[in-house]
């Protein structure tokens, strides 16, 4: 989440050093999205066929790296956005098949909850980056390092490598899933594991587990090759997981493509919008009215850049505000996990996705600038609703297909994100008002769409009776 969204924050600030016209901000926006809808089934097919862990350490280390090239060595478009692409592309390997990781480590009562309890992870980033983005970004300070210009932007980039880095070393200490173990390898490896896990959680020693031979093992799959994830990809277009497959993807896109683009762009609308809080006006009014001045045609928005381009300090209440929504997303999290034990997932999940994408409609047109502010930060919190969405899908998935079919899912959502993200940015030259419409129509399909998802038991039973480990 640190390397995909809180590039927002940078291309306020950087947008001058890197010589950037507003759509160049736009794909840069969405360069690391792009990133991980280009790899999603390659990891997929990784993980499910290798394993989650195996996959996801060696590509947790080699993002770090990437990061921090794009950091340090970009000083225009065409760099900044390759690496922050080859960046997204190493992020897709743990960003869906983290869900299933996690999914695999706890039975079917507390799946759901354990995902949307890991996932508060999101809300924490939305307080964390605007914290070190109000001590980083807020100085106006450059020097000379061996040849290297070091500006607030690019240290605030430096920070982005410590969770990815954290996550690689504490997973050299996690074992492999026990579920992927069993379905692909074997029961004794799954076991050595479960005693693990065991001797962890009860504080007693591992030969104490009670468990001392597993054999509902029905099918052992220790098949691998490009055949494998192309018959892996025919199961997933088939009955009974075709209908979940597309009415998830298509639920996933919609999301992303409302929360993820919207909150990338949020530093920029928050600024503008901070700047003439007094005036009876529109976030679309204000967007187009700033984007139009600065750049008059679309020809000069796409090809050039202004000629009078000042440095930015992001006004000081875009910080605080987007600390206070990172707030209200973690307890949105939070409280997702505690009510999917006893509420329907799909019905609130479609609940909060629906009034939170008729606040964000209701924020873009309302001239009342507080009200807006208060209504785009609580919309955001839709985000929620994609780990949310994962906790449904991760039920209905066979084990030897899960984490490629939650990798195709995450593709879909960061296709969405992408898709938003430039789609903010021609909008804000013009038809804004239309934009936020479409977001609010997509999502209310969306809505629609979920009613239909089959029962997940009945999905089960069949997958079961033809072979399929859960």
């Amino acid at each position: 989440m640190m390397e995909s969204l809180a590039i927002g924050y940078v291309m306020t600030v950087a947008e001058c050093d890197l010589s950037l016209t507003v759509i160049e901000k736009g794909l840069i926006n969405s360069a690391a999205f792009i990133g991980i809808l280009s790899t999603g089934i390659f990891w997929g097919y990784l993980s499910d066929n290798y394993g989650r862990r195996k996959v996801m350490l060696p590509a947790l280390f080699c993002s770090t790296t990437c990061s921090l090239c794009s950091a340090t060595f970009s000083y225009n478009f065409a760099s900044m956005f390759t690496l922050r692409f080859i960046t997204g592309c190493l992020v897709s390997a743990s960003s869906a098949t983290v869900f299933a990781f996690i999914g695999e480590m706890h039975n079917n009562a507390k799946r759901a909850t354990a995902i949307m309890f890991a996932s508060t992870a999101i809300g924490i980033t939305f307080i964390v980056e605007p914290i070190l983005g109000w001590v980083i970004l807020s100085g106006t300070w450059s020097f000379q390092l061996f040849g290297l210009t070091i500006s607030p932007w690019r240290v605030f980039m430096w920070t982005w490598s410590v969770p990815g880095l954290s996550a690689a070393i504490i997973l050299l200490f996690l074992p492999e899933s026990p579920r992927y173990l069993l379905a692909n390898i074997g029961p004794e490896p799954a076991l050595a594991v479960l005693s693990q896990m065991f001797a962890i959680n009860m504080r007693k020693k591992r030969d104490e587990f009670p468990v001392s031979q597993i054999t509902d093992a029905s099918k052992v799959a220790a098949r691998h090759g490009f055949k494998v994830a192309f018959l892996n990809l025919i199961h997933l277009g088939q009955p009974p997981l075709r209908r979940c497959v597309i009415i998830s993807h298509i639920c996933m896109f919609t999301v992303f493509m409302m929360n993820s683009a919207l909150y990338t762009w949020l530093p920029d609308i928050f600024h503008v919008l901070y700047t003439n809080f007094q005036d009876p006006v529109s976030i679309c009014e204000i967007m187009v009215d700033y984007y139009t001045n600065l750049n008059p045609n679309i020809e000069r928005l796409m090809l050039t850049v202004t000629k009078e381009c000042d440095e930015k300090i992001v006004h000081y209440m875009v910080y605080p505000t987007c600390m206070i929504m990172g707030i209200l997303c973690s307890a949105t999290y939070v409280t997702i996990g505690y009510v999917v034990k006893k509420w329907s997932k799909i019905k609130f999940y479609c609940w909060v996705l629906g009034v939170c994408s008729i606040m964000l409609t209701v924020s873009a047109l309302i001239k009342m600038p507080p009200v807006a502010v208060v209504l785009y930060v609580i919309g955001v919190c839709s985000g929620a609703t994609a780990s949310l969405l994962s906790a449904i899908t991760v039920e209905v998935f066979p084990t030897s297909v899960r984490a490629l079919a939650l990798c195709t899912l995450y593709m879909c959502g960061r296709l969405g994100a992408a898709v938003g993200s430039n789609l903010v940015g021609f909008a804000f030259h013009d038809n804004c008002e239309v934009l936020f419409m479409i977001m609010c129509l997509g999502t209310a399909a969306s809505v629609l769409l979920l009613i239909l998802w089959p029962d997940p038991k009945a999905v089960r039973a069949n997958m079961e009776s033809h072979g399929f480990v859960y």
